[in-house]
Formats: structure tokens, C-alpha cells, sequence
């Protein structure tokens, strides 16, 4: 079921919570990257990587938030 408008930012922390978990567990366990992305199988492989890339995306995104706020002062 999608996420409600009002909640996205809060549903999808709890979500990104569990993936974070998963990967400091693969790093503690000193696990590679291409382990990892093993592990997940096929499918779940490049939705990692997608993920990453949202992440980073996101980032820059909020970046820009922070530097217009600062832009209008």
C-alpha cells in the first residue's frame, strides 16, 4: 500500500532504517560490496544500487532546500 501524503517522510525512515541496519551489519561482518549485492539476488541487486542513487539524489536535493533558504535571507 502506498504511503499517505501526510506520513511518506515517516513511513519511509523506518523502511530506510532496516536497509541501513543491513548494510553496517554487512560491513561489520567485513562483507565486499559485490557479496552483498550477491546476497540480495537478482532482484533485489539493483534496487540496492537505486537506492544509493536516491539517497544521493536526495542529499543534493535538500542541499539546494538549505542554499535557497539561505539565498532569501
Amino acid at each position: 500500500m502506498p504511503s499517505m501524503s501526510y506520513c511518506v517522510f515517516e513511513n519511509t525512515v523506518t523502511d530506510m532504517q532496516t536497509c541501513v541496519s543491513m548494510v553496517q551489519e554487512a560491513v561489520d561482518d567485513g562483507m565486499s560490496c559485490a557479496a552483498f549485492l550477491a546476497d540480495r539476488g537478482t532482484y533485489e541487486a539493483p534496487m540496492v544500487l537505486r537506492l544509493v542513487q536516491q539517497a544521493q539524489e536526495l542529499i543534493e536535493l535538500y542541499e539546494q532546500l538549505v542554499a535557497n533558504t539561505t539565498d532569501s535571507k
